[in-house]
Formats: C-alpha cells, structure tokens, sequence
C-alpha cells in the first residue's frame, strides 16, 4: 500500500498542512523569534544600566560643577586625614603636641611614657602614659587641648589625686595609626 500525496482524503491534507503551519511557527518562535526577544531583553537590561550610570555622572556633574576645586577640596580632607590617623607609628609630633598642650594650660609634665603597640587589624593603637600635676582647671583645659590635637587620640584611663592643692593625674593615651611601614 503506497501512500501519495493525492491519494489522502481532504481532512488528513488539512490536518497534515496545519501540522505544518504549526511546526514552522514553533521552529520560527525557537530558532529566530526567541533569541531576539533574549538579545532585546539583555540589551534593555544594559541601556538600563547605562542609564543610571549617566544619571550618577550627570548628579555628580550637578553638585560639583567645578570639578577641580572640589578634587582640590578633597585632597585637602586626605591631608587632614592623614593628619588625624597617619599611616606610620611615629608618635614625635603627638608628644610635640602634647608638652605644647601642658605649657599653655599650665599643668606640669611629670612623665611621658609609651607603651606597646596593639595590632588591631586595620589599625595599630599605641598607649601612651601621662602623669601631669596641676590644679582642677588646668587639669581640665590639658584635657580639652589633648582632645584638640590633629592626631586622633583617645583617653582610655584617667585616675586622679590630690596633692596639696594640686592634682596629680595619670591618663593613658591610646594613639592610633593606619599601618606601619
């Protein structure tokens, strides 16, 4: 029994001819239809993103117009910066500024002591004793001129006696700095 084409009644001609119209719309829709959705569905993505790339650079470009006084301003927050919390361990100019802060406020400098340096991860922190002998006030202005200093510090301890009118106070000063080099 051999089958042709023009042997077929009209239904099976009609079934086979929308099974074909159907097979060559699924293999339309997979093999070009589907990857161009894909490629237009990333390319959104990507203008998208874009986009929002354009709208930081136009904020930016808004808030700072002038862009190289606000990178000179910037540079001089990393100098300040780097003032506060140095990236070395050399505490001269902290004791510099610590017999400067005694002097104006009047305490006397009874000893100086560092201690070890801890590894704190990011950051080293450096103890540093001070005994000091002055009345409350002066005690108390040393204190304010300490908290002033550029560098970054601490006052971790403070114990306090009175010695014939005057204060005999002990601080542990915590320094700290980025890394050592």
């Amino acid at each position: 029994m051999q089958c042709s084409w023009t042997n077929l009644p009209v239904q099976a001609k009609i079934g086979s001819f929308i099974v074909f119209l159907l097979s060559c719309v699924v293999v339309f829709y997979i093999g070009l239809l589907r990857p161009q959705q894909m490629q237009i569905a990333e390319l959104s993505n990507r203008v998208h993103s874009e986009q929002q790339k354009v709208q930081v650079i136009e904020k930016f470009a808004f808030f700072y117009p002038d862009t190289d006084r606000h990178l000179a301003s910037l540079e001089s927050k990393f100098i300040q910066t780097s003032r506060t919390l140095p990236d070395h361990p050399d505490i001269r100019e902290f004791l510099l500024q610590v017999d400067l802060a005694a002097n104006t406020s009047g305490v006397k400098l009874l000893q100086i002591q560092p201690g070890i340096g801890i590894n704190k991860g990011e950051y080293w922190e450096l103890p540093i004793e001070i005994m000091t002998r002055g009345n409350f006030f002066q005690t108390i202005a040393f204190l304010k001129k300490l908290e002033d200093c550029p560098r970054f510090n601490s006052v971790v301890r403070l114990s306090l006696q009175s010695q014939t009118g005057d204060l005999e106070s002990n601080f542990v000063v915590a320094i700290y700095s980025c890394r050592i080099k």
